[in-house]
């Protein structure tokens, strides 16, 4: 396991804004990002799901939850290029940037 001794440096330009709802939804998110900071724009849970492909669903209570008004960063796989998302209530927003460091 590597630990990063940088902060987060975001990838200006590749952030995307998703609304995220009851039932799980996949975005493509192409990036080669080792991390990614996720900002809950809501006042709703939501858990989101990094993985390779398409073929994702994600799980309110079983994958990573942002709280409403978090932001919190997480390091994934470089070769996930699609995320999975889910919010406990309509009307949810993450907002999603990669980027290098912790």
């Amino acid at each position: 396991m590597s630990y990063y001794t940088q902060p987060f440096a975001p990838d200006y330009g590749k952030a995307v804004t998703v609304a995220v709802g009851v039932a799980s939804a996949v975005q493509a998110f192409p990036n080669n990002a080792s991390a990614v900071e996720i900002t809950n724009l809501s006042a709703v849970r939501c858990s989101i799901r990094f993985g390779e492909t398409n073929a994702l669903t994600a799980g309110l209570d079983t994958d990573y939850t942002i709280l409403p008004g978090q932001t919190k960063t997480i390091t994934k796989q470089r070769g996930y290029q699609f995320f999975a998302h889910i919010a406990a209530a309509a009307g949810g927003s993450l907002n999603v940037i990669p980027g290098e460091g912790f």
